[in-house]
């Protein structure tokens, strides 16, 4: 569960970056469903879409916990809110849901941990629990 903080934390990080979007009212959404609708306009991000924010947040995460971006070829989103980070060095690090930071600061550690070579998958999504298979 996302606590309050930790959305308070996300807004900090992420914040110098985000476009400021409008949000526009739609007098015939409105209408059809007697309601006050808003929609806000993500399209103006860097990205075109609302996905700018996860990815700041988890970038500004892996700063956090010295862990080198720039050594990560892919990352994917999945619809689940979580993220799959692909390394140069051919290792897959699955993130969970939340607790991002938490299992950051986890694979920091396991990174100088002879188990973990190329190839290796480290899922980390389980609370208190790491597992590395090496296909």
């Amino acid at each position: 569960m996302v606590s309050i903080d930790d959305l308070n934390d996300a807004y900090k990080r992420i914040n110098p970056y985000i476009v400021k979007t409008p949000i526009h009212i739609s007098e015939a959404l409105n209408k059809k469903f007697d309601s006050n609708i808003f929609l806000k306009d993500e399209t103006k991000q860097l990205t075109g879409s609302f996905k700018i924010r996860g990815a700041l947040s988890a970038l500004s995460k892996l700063k956090q916990n010295n862990i080198n971006h720039k050594l990560i070829i892919r990352y994917y989103f999945h619809k689940n809110n979580r993220w799959d980070l692909y390394f140069k060095n051919d290792i897959l690090l699955k993130l969970p849901e939340s607790r991002v930071g938490e299992a950051l600061k986890i694979y920091n550690i396991l990174q100088n941990n002879e188990n973990i070579k190329s190839g290796s998958i480290v899922d980390l999504r389980i609370i208190n629990k790491a597992i590395i298979s090496n296909e």
